[in-house]
């Protein structure tokens, strides 16, 4: 099996990175990230008009180039080199959340368009919909939402008639606020939502709801931290369950973390480090899965 990206992948990679040589060099970087809201917006409107690089992650039916995720890796990868404040990370994510959904046409549009998309896939439980057919309303409130700033749309697990759902929420709709957080790495913000009845569409059909939230967080640990879900790694997992729901940063692997977060990342790596075979050796799938998580976050 070849493993080598083709002629056209290989094309993308010096395209962007060419690009990126020119347009965020550290100082663009650094007065992107500190000297406004923390978004390059000039770069990204070339990175989504001319480049086309949210098109990547969207269908050829959904309008755009119809390419895998191999090429949205590159192009993650390539931004990573920059450490560049713009929000693909998270735009690419809901667009793989929503992956096959009927009612995410008008969502993928708007993401081809160059729109940015914030998730927030892990607070089911705090954010509850109510309603019948596509139009529900959301109640509730999500913190560290990545890039939700700069978002003009948000995709969210929801608690909707006792199961999870996934739903979209227009930053402009009835009830929404968004509150700028803290955080320790100015290159990527985040903040918190807060939905009072907010108007929102739908996009998992009844009882897909849980598989299309697995949808956009595997996109995390089977995209950006390699892992795969395996019985003997559940710990492993995890823990880059744990990581994937703070603040990481784009690169050859480099995440930063918030230092709380970092403190029980130290913890949890002491309980699970050396769970691969059940027996005290630190050999095992679990104990490789773990490793690869190590060398992410340093």
């Amino acid at each position: 099996m070849d493993f080598a990206f083709n002629p056209d992948q290989r094309e993308l990679r010096e395209t962007l990175r060419a690009f990126l040589g020119r347009h965020a060099t550290s100082n663009a970087v650094r007065e992107a990230a500190l000297g406004g809201d923390g978004f390059g917006r000039a770069a990204w409107e070339r990175l989504v008009g001319e480049m086309e690089l949210t098109s990547l992650a969207i269908p050829a039916e959904a309008g755009g180039t119809g390419a895998s995720f191999v090429e949205v890796g590159i192009a993650l990868e390539e931004l990573g080199r920059t450490l560049l404040p713009v929000p693909y990370l998270p735009t690419v994510c809901a667009a793989a959340a929503v992956a096959g959904s009927a009612a995410a046409g008008p969502l993928l549009e708007r993401i081809v368009a160059g729109e940015a998309v914030a998730v927030a896939l892990d607070n089911a439980e705090a954010l509850r919909a109510s309603g019948d057919g596509d139009a529900v309303t959301v109640d509730g409130s999500a913190r560290h939402v990545l890039d939700a700033p700069h978002a003009a749309a948000f995709v969210c697990a929801v608690e909707l008639e006792g199961e999870p759902a996934l739903v979209a929420v227009d930053r402009d709709a009835a009830g929404v606020e968004v509150v700028p957080e803290a955080t320790l790495d100015q290159t990527r913000r985040q903040g918190e939502l807060h939905f009072d009845a907010s108007p929102a569409t739908r996009l998992s059909a009844p009882g897909d709801g849980r598989a299309a939230v697995e949808r956009g967080r595997a996109f995390f640990r089977q995209r950006v931290f390699g892992l795969r879900e395996t019985p003997d790694a559940d710990r492993a997992a995890q823990l880059g369950d744990l990581l994937a729901r703070q603040s990481p940063t784009r690169g050859r692997g480099t995440h930063r973390l918030r230092g709380d977060t970092m403190h029980l990342f130290h913890r949890r790596f002491e309980s699970c480090h050396f769970s691969g075979n059940g027996s005290g050796s630190p050999s095992g799938t679990g104990m490789r899965k773990t490793l690869r998580i190590i060398d992410i976050s340093t």
